[in-house]
């Protein structure tokens, strides 16, 4: 099997797919769930899987980017999955919506099965996902989340992200590269970020 890129946690692995994957899911996503499973000697699961949908969107994004000058850009459309290595089970996903904007900001969205949730798997891998963001050039990472979800907000704050703004009645958080600073530095950036980018009234 080709090499797929690969980012570890403690307790997660989190395995890339690219274009060729992205492709086959987008046509029969539980029938390529069984084969990456079994090319990457995984447990079998249960999970829902994403609707074709999802990834037919993501595939036609990189079909347009390969005909552009940022066909290196197609990795920001590429789902992640995010393994347990104790039971080597694919528990949850984890993507950016797309390469970084002209502010070099992207869009991070995940989620962590059912059954898996309240053991702190999500902020694992959203942290390592903010880092891998911060090490390909993203200068800020944002994030949307429902108002009512208030576990995935308490996540993103313990990740360092701060609430920056309001769209309707949707709260967005956003993280900016803190360059090695400290963690009382890093707030203090994130902050100076976010007050020098609010819009004006």
């Amino acid at each position: 099997m080709e090499h797929l890129e690969q980012m570890e946690t403690s307790r997660l692995l989190l395995v890339r797919l690219d274009r060729s994957w992205m492709e086959r899911f987008s046509q029969n996503p539980q029938e390529t769930a069984r084969a990456l499973e079994a090319a990457l000697s995984l447990s079998p699961s249960e999970r829902a899987e994403h609707p074709s949908s999802a990834y037919l969107y993501a595939c036609s994004e990189m079909r347009r980017l390969l005909y552009g000058e940022n066909s290196h850009e197609e990795k920001w459309l590429c789902f992640w999955e995010i393994i347990e290595k104790e039971t080597r089970r694919r528990i949850g996903g984890l993507l950016f919506k797309g390469p970084p904007d002209e502010n070099r900001a992207v869009e991070i969205g995940y989620g962590i099965d059912g059954d898996f949730r309240r053991r702190g798997y999500g902020l694992e891998a959203v942290e390592e996902g903010i880092r891998w963001a911060f090490s390909q050039g993203a200068k800020t990472v944002i994030a949307k989340v429902n108002p009512g979800n208030i576990p995935s907000r308490r996540l993103l704050e313990r990740a360092g992200m701060v609430q920056y703004q309001m769209i309707g009645k949707m709260p967005c958080y956003r993280v900016c590269s803190s360059g090695g600073k400290t963690d009382n530095e890093r707030k203090d950036n994130n902050e100076s970020c976010f007050l020098s980018k609010q819009p004006n009234p």
